[in-house]
């Protein structure tokens, strides 16, 4: 039931940021010319419509994406944290040496893209919270990444209370995104990304799937004890 809601929640997102397209097509500015032409920037930096899917399995082309599952995971270049502490997917040598000797286990890291006016990214921040709090003592770290201003992610983060309660942060210039949305040639937001403990991308998808990918890391260390 819950992926028939956010699948028609998507549906209908679609459907919204295609009638704005078409409206901003149809605008015409003071000189007589569209607002917005063949060539122009997209509106947002995740393309046009970017809210609500996948878009790159629609308009996806015949070319590899640089980044695929088994690969390494990139670094996050974070310019602010609204809360929660620091991410670092691949640790210092000096650091994982210390975690060595003192045997702490590497996390998990999902890493989620989302923005405040993405109406199926405000729908899967209750699912991020719930599977934070399930597989925290798994040390999973969830961590939301926003390419918005923190002016405007603080006190949507505030607002929401103990229905957000995983690491949020602002990209870097939007290098995060560059390294992990565009390299994957993914568009749809809200998409996130799961890092194993080796530093090694096992699974991307829609955030309300993100479960799946969290249930293939920890398999693979099943696979390995047994």
């Amino acid at each position: 039931m819950q992926y028939v809601r956010y699948t028609l929640l998507t549906l209908a997102t679609g459907a919204l940021a295609l009638a704005a397209a078409q409206l901003m097509l149809g605008s015409v500015g003071a000189e007589g010319e569209p607002e917005l032409q063949a060539g122009d920037e997209a509106p947002n930096r995740w393309g046009v419509g970017a809210c609500g899917g996948p878009i790159h399995a629609l308009f996806g082309g015949e070319e590899e994406p640089e980044l695929q599952v088994g690969d390494e995971a990139p670094e996050v270049a974070i310019a602010e944290y609204i809360q929660g502490e620091p991410v670092q997917i691949h640790p210092d040598e000096d650091e994982e040496q210390e975690d060595t000797e003192e045997e702490v286990e590497r996390p998990i890291h999902v890493v989620e893209f989302w923005a405040t006016w993405c109406p199926p990214c405000v729908v899967s921040i209750p699912h991020l919270t719930e599977l934070q709090q399930r597989y925290e003592e798994d040390n999973v770290v969830i961590m939301g990444v926003t390419n918005e201003e923190p002016e405007e992610v603080s006190p949507f983060v505030e607002d929401k209370g103990e229905d957000m309660a995983y690491t949020v942060a602002i990209d870097e210039d939007n290098k995060t995104g560059q390294a992990y949305m565009e390299a994957a040639g993914v568009q749809g937001i809200p998409w996130a990304f799961v890092v194993d403990r080796e530093g090694e991308l096992v699974w991307h998808g829609h955030a309300m799937e993100v479960e799946a990918g969290i249930q293939t890391a920890l398999g693979e260390e099943e696979e390995e004890d047994a």
